[in-house]
């Protein structure tokens, strides 16, 4: 049986409003927030992305292990990240 929210009848009508205005405010942000963040997709790699996803493509193409075929400074979750971009 699924779990279901319990109702807002505890809640007076204000109340009620301010969560409603609350979400809504929250699913602007985040829309308002994806959209901005959609143009930058189509800018170019600088160096250190550019090397992220070197490192990340030999990984998952090649089986080239980061520190040890490949080498750089940064920490190995930046590499995962591009890693997952490159699989998606």
């Amino acid at each position: 049986m699924a779990s279901e929210e319990p109702p807002n009848e505890h809640l007076s009508a204000n109340e009620q409003d301010r969560k409603a205005f609350a979400r809504v405010t929250g699913l602007a942000f985040t829309v308002g927030a994806f959209l901005f963040g959609l143009v930058s997709l189509t800018y170019p790699f600088g160096r250190d992305q550019g090397l992220y996803f070197y490192v990340a493509r030999e990984w998952v193409r090649r089986g080239s292990i980061p520190y040890r075929d490949v080498l750089d400074h940064k920490t190995p979750g930046i590499y995962f990240l591009h890693a997952l971009s490159i699989l998606v």
